[in-house]
């Protein structure tokens, strides 16, 4: 159990979400209003104004503003927080990385499979540059509700930061989660997710039931096809997926990720320790 808990912890103190008008962002910001009651969370609520272009900022403070009346209301403690950048994007790094938060939580609208971004400029450029874990959901449903998260187990698409977050996720909304057992295409496996399948138990002491483990049948199917027809017949409402990163060289959110997320019949985040 010490094991389990030390390696699939998350810490979730402080928690960031970069808003913007919409409701991707308010989905967003409720889903970490949910991890807040479970973990005691800090929330900050960010807003940045473009100096370059931006004259009249009124509704993007009172996105924020909003985001600390509910949290009140909730009896949580969400910071709402305004600031003014050479570019929206720079100003969500330039946050992120002066100050210590856990985990930063961001919207992204969901691309174009010929598009040549993943997750949009701004979302690209955070997550590539930011020193902070990110979380980056890519939104394709109307309507909230994560009841069956999904996380294939391949350390081509999936780190354990990913998946650790997935159960904080599952421990705060009660969702159903759905592993895919997928080792087979890792050919040169490092850790292998051996935890995970040598304690299971463990791991559904420790983050309750409705943990399923499924092991599709792969045939000469490739990685992303295989995930894709899992999430039809499973039908979750979330896949969770993480890019790793090698000491020395740049992020890169692979080409099997990049078709998942922008393909899938449901929401994806994309988590980057």
């Amino acid at each position: 159990m010490l094991e389990v808990s030390r390696t699939y912890g998350l810490r979730l103190e402080k928690i960031i979400v970069p808003m913007a008008k919409g409701d991707r962002s308010k989905r967003v910001l409720g889903l970490s209003f949910l991890l807040a009651r479970k973990f005691n969370s800090e929330i900050t609520a960010l807003t940045v104004k473009d100096s370059r272009r931006e004259i009249t900022w009124s509704d993007k403070v009172a996105v924020v503003t909003r985001a600390y009346r509910d949290g009140k209301r909730d009896g949580l403690n969400v910071v709402p927080k305004v600031k003014s950048a050479r570019g929206i994007k720079e100003g969500i790094i330039e946050e992120l990385n002066s100050r210590n938060y856990d985990i930063a939580m961001m919207a992204v609208e969901r691309r174009a499979f010929l598009s040549s971004s993943v997750l949009g400029s701004i979302g690209d450029f955070v997550f590539k540059h930011s020193r902070t874990t990110v979380a980056a959901f890519s939104i394709r449903n109307a309507t909230f509700d994560y009841g069956r998260i999904m996380v294939p187990l391949s350390e081509q698409i999936t780190t354990r930061t990913a998946l650790s977050f997935a159960l904080a996720l599952k421990v705060s909304t009660g969702s159903e989660l759905v592993l895919l057992d997928l080792r087979k295409f890792d050919k040169k496996p490092v850790h292998g997710f051996k935890l995970v399948f040598e304690q299971f138990d463990e791991f559904v002491q420790r983050f309750g039931p409705g943990i399923g483990i499924i092991k599709p049948v792969i045939g000469g199917n490739a990685l992303s096809q295989t995930v894709l027809s899992a999430a039809h017949g499973s039908k979750p409402s979330l896949i969770v997926m993480g890019p790793s990163i090698q000491q020395g060289r740049p992020l890169r959110i692979n080409s099997i990720m990049n078709s998942i997320t922008k393909l899938s019949p449901c929401d994806v985040a994309l988590v980057k320790k």
